[in-house]
């Protein structure tokens, strides 16, 4: 099984370019590398110098002797990394789909409240609606008007507000439809 590296006890050099820049050059990257609590850094030209700590000569003759700064893996080892790297990607794509799981829910839970107060956003307006028309036909009844009369009044009222309203929907569908709600999903992404 293959080691996951120690980031929390990794060193880094600035660059002589850009102070900011953790990672140097390659020409001006030094490779440290830990032998018996001695630290010894291997320049990119293969020079050895030490880091912070002394280091004996013997120190210097091992790394000396092994100039890569990054070993050569065996067979066994690269096969464990891609085993890892394979099951780190099934679970990252386990991970994905419950997220995304989770978001579908979201959105059908939200689809449905919305579509459940639109209708009872509708049934109490049609109730008021109803109330308006009783009040309405209640004041021309006293005012001594016919029940004809004022049932054709309301009739052509409700029918000019009716017109109004599929005009003004009508106008509005322009504006929100799926198209433009697609275009707006591939613009964010």
């Amino acid at each position: 099984m293959a080691t996951i590296p120690d980031f929390h006890s990794a060193h880094f050099t600035m660059s002589a370019e850009n102070p900011f820049c953790l990672t140097p050059p390659s020409e001006q990257a030094l490779y440290f590398i830990g032998v018996d609590n001695a630290v010894i850094a291997v320049n990119a030209d293969g020079s050895v110098s030490t880091g912070y700590h002394d280091a004996s000569s013997k120190d210097k003759k091992t790394l000396n002797d092994e100039q890569i700064p990054y070993p050569d893996p065996s067979y066994e080892a690269v096969i464990d990394a891609l085993k890892n790297a394979a099951k780190q990607r099934t679970k990252q794509g386990a991970a994905y789909l419950s997220v995304l799981n989770s978001e579908i829910m979201l959105i059908k839970k939200s689809l449905f409240i919305s579509v459940f107060a639109a209708l009872v956003a509708f049934v109490v307006s049609m109730v008021c609606w109803l109330l308006v028309n009783v009040a309405i036909g209640g004041a021309l009844y006293a005012f001594g008007i016919s029940i004809i009369l004022i049932a054709g009044i309301l009739l052509c009222f409700n029918l000019g507000l009716s017109v109004l309203f599929y005009r003004i929907a009508k106008k509005s569908l322009h504006f929100v439809s799926f198209e433009r709600l697609i275009a707006l999903f591939k613009r964010s992404l």
